[in-house]
């Protein structure tokens, strides 16, 4: 589906706003890093995490 820039600059998909506060996107990227956090310290074997390929997934 095409995406679609108001002149206010909210993206909208569909006739449906795709504007998120910033607070919220903090927040799930804080989740996101929570979890990753998580993974990596209850890792075994902490030298073998694939981290470039880890953080192209993330972009």
């Amino acid at each position: 589906t095409a995406v679609a820039q108001q002149s206010d600059g909210a993206l909208t998909r569909g006739g449906a706003s795709l504007d998120i506060p910033l607070f919220d996107r903090a927040r799930a990227i804080l989740g996101v890093l929570t979890i990753l956090c998580l993974a990596w310290l209850m890792s075994t074997n902490r030298a073998k995490i694939p981290w470039r390929v880890l953080f192209w997934g993330l972009t």
